[in-house]
């Protein structure tokens, strides 16, 4: 569990590295699909990105 003070960092930084350019293909959840990689599910086993992050911790806020 995050102390509310932890909380708001961890949501800063998230906000801080979405913004970032070289943070782009972290934004959004792998579309295998699209993207044409379809054994990405098997390799992956936790796939995790910033908006997923981002959403866990603003349904988790203390």
């Amino acid at each position: 569990t995050l102390s509310p003070v932890q909380h708001r960092f961890c949501l800063s930084t998230v906000h801080s590295l979405k913004k970032l350019e070289d943070a782009s293909a972290f934004v959004h959840p792998v579309d295998p699909v699209a993207l044409n990689i379809p054994h990405y599910p098997t390799i992956i086993k936790t796939p995790m990105d910033l908006s997923t992050i981002e959403c866990k911790l603003m349904a988790s806020n203390p």
